[in-house]
């Protein structure tokens, strides 16, 4: 039987909210003179998180460049993207009606092959 991947059921409702907040309560920071405590108040966030938040944005902008800051959580062995996940499902859907079916073997050689495309991909980008 194949195992699949352990989903976490988070215990908080850690950065949960919508980053769009911490952007206007990060522009209050900035602008406004106001203090990390107060702004995180006015929207409803964490504290924390905020600072957190505030820290990111602001080696982004130490760096130059135009890198999204995320914020919540993140898994920390994903592989594919969301688009990639269903790209590759819906091909191996097509090519098992096209085949009579395909083994969990040959599935695994296809996505092994896929991520090490894609990692190459990605170094080869980098730099």
């Amino acid at each position: 039987m194949a195992r699949m991947p352990r989903t976490r059921i988070h215990k908080t409702d850690r950065s949960s909210k919508d980053t769009s907040l911490y952007e206007r309560a990060y522009d209050q920071i900035v602008t406004r003179h106001l203090s990390i405590r107060a702004a995180a108040k006015e929207y409803e966030l964490s504290h924390v998180s905020l600072i957190r938040y505030k820290r990111k944005r602001e080696a982004a902008n130490t760096d130059h460049s135009k890198a999204i800051v995320s914020m919540g959580y993140n898994s920390c062995n994903r592989i594919f993207t969301k688009k990639q996940e269903t790209l590759m499902a819906d091909y191996i859907i097509k090519a098992a009606q096209m085949y009579n079916g395909c083994s969990p073997k040959e599935i695994r050689k296809l996505a092994y092959g896929l991520t090490k495309k894609i990692r190459c991909e990605e170094t080869s980008s980098m730099g």
